[in-house]
């Protein structure tokens, strides 16, 4: 083929041919299969189960933290709750936080994220309102599982966080933005 200066010809080897481009962008669908795996489901045992066991099954660990531990009347207190472990931390749909009767809990939201290794984390983001002033303590956080390695129910539990709430002044009330 004889192409002049400077133009690009339809040679299948040119990078910039823009029929190799859109060929190299086709779908393709492929079926593949492999062998049937038989699984045998059991029943988690009745026996030894916690009250408060929600159905998460794995070994995990548990920890709570606040983003400040001195704040104000009024102004938000965000905890975050971190469920860790091997298993499937996304199947623990909420936690039962027994929080101080003087905090109104404003919002809460939860992510799960896939690690290596199999293992993963549900983050549970907490916001809060401190309605008075003073010293408080937000209980231990637990989550009972069954660990399948041991066949055994176990709980697990945060450390408390201790908060201490000042005296706020009255333009220090939190109003939502719209859209959050």
């Amino acid at each position: 083929r004889s192409n002049r200066a400077g133009q690009r010809g339809d040679d299948d080897d040119d990078p910039f041919n823009v029929n190799n481009f859109f060929q190299a962008m086709q779908t393709q669908s492929t079926v593949i299969t492999s062998d049937r795996v038989n699984l045998e489901v059991q029943p988690l045992p009745a026996a030894g189960q916690p009250k408060n066991f929600s159905g998460l099954v794995g070994d995990f660990q548990i920890v709570a933290a606040a983003d400040e531990y001195t704040v104000k009347m009024g102004e938000p207190l965000n905890i975050k709750v971190k469920v860790e472990g091997s298993g499937h931390a996304g199947s623990l749909e909420n936690l039962n936080v027994a929080w101080p009767a003087d905090f109104e809990q404003y919002e809460d939201k939860s992510v799960t994220t896939f690690n290596r290794l199999g293992t993963t984390e549900r983050v549970f983001d907490y916001m809060l309102l401190p309605r008075n002033k003073g010293k408080f303590e937000i209980p231990a956080i637990e989550v009972s599982m069954f660990n399948p390695q041991t066949r055994s129910y176990l709980t697990r539990a945060s450390l408390p966080i201790k908060i201490d709430v000042l005296e706020g002044s009255l333009g220090n009330t939190y109003v939502a933005k719209p859209g959050s």
